[in-house]
């Protein structure tokens, strides 16, 4: 069993994901790979994401006086 995802595709793909989802050209087919190409980038970085974004929230917390 995974933990977390693993980025799956190039970031050169999905750079081309990006350009074709923005632009809104290609077939329907292609514009549902592209999806599926971004959205497995998605899932692959919200995890250490969220855990870089958790650390740094608290790291403010505690230099921040609050009274």
């Amino acid at each position: 069993m995974k933990k977390w995802v693993v980025p799956e595709n190039s970031n050169k793909r999905v750079q081309r994901a990006s350009r074709m989802i923005g632009k809104g050209t290609g077939t329907p087919e292609e514009i549902q790979e592209a999806r599926d190409v971004l959205s497995n980038y998605r899932l692959a970085h919200a995890f250490p994401l969220n855990a870089v974004t958790v650390t740094v929230r608290q790291r403010a917390l505690e230099a921040t006086p609050f009274s």
